[in-house]
């Protein structure tokens, strides 16, 4: 069901690195292009393996990422509304590395990947605008995975050192 662009879904926006500094008219007309879907607890939105489809932005609910790994550093990660994932597989066209499950009814707005390109083609500024925050969200999160891998690696030269307690 194609989304109707109401204040809610705006504000949702508005908190979106990705969707960030886009003006009111570029937000309802990416809205527009999105699909809402609704997922049932326990319901795969999406799974390890499968080919991006859409970028997804929770609306209501929550959903977990499940990287089929144990001791996963983001095995505990839960994304509540407002969260968005699924855009770094369709960014950098791989499978997704975790699946997405909804934990108790959650709805999503969903962008499709092809309406990304769509925008390439009809509105390049707005197809600039919204690749750059991806970028700069992607670097962001690169920076924060590697502070996590540099304590890791600190952790386990301690214990490798005879260190005990962590």
């Amino acid at each position: 069901m194609s989304v109707t662009p109401d204040q809610d879904l705006i504000s949702i926006l508005d908190r979106i690195a990705i969707f960030g500094g886009l003006e009111l008219g570029q937000q309802q007309k990416l809205l527009q292009m999105m699909d809402e879907k609704t997922f049932e607890d326990g319901e795969a939105i999406f799974r390890k393996g499968e080919s991006a489809s859409s970028i997804y932005i929770v609306v209501e609910g929550k959903v977990a990422l499940d990287f089929e790994q144990e001791n996963h550093p983001l095995s505990d990660l839960r994304l509540h509304p407002g969260a968005c994932f699924g855009e770094t597989s369709v960014i950098g066209v791989q499978p997704h590395a975790a699946t997405a499950r909804a934990e108790g009814e959650t709805r999503v707005i969903a962008f499709p990947s092809n309406c990304l390109y769509q925008l390439y083609e009809t509105d390049l500024p707005l197809f600039a605008a919204v690749i750059l925050n991806f970028a700069r969200e992607a670097s962001r999160r690169l920076h924060a995975t590697d502070e996590l891998f540099l304590q890791t690696s600190k952790m386990q030269n301690l214990k490798k050192k005879g260190f005990s307690g962590f």
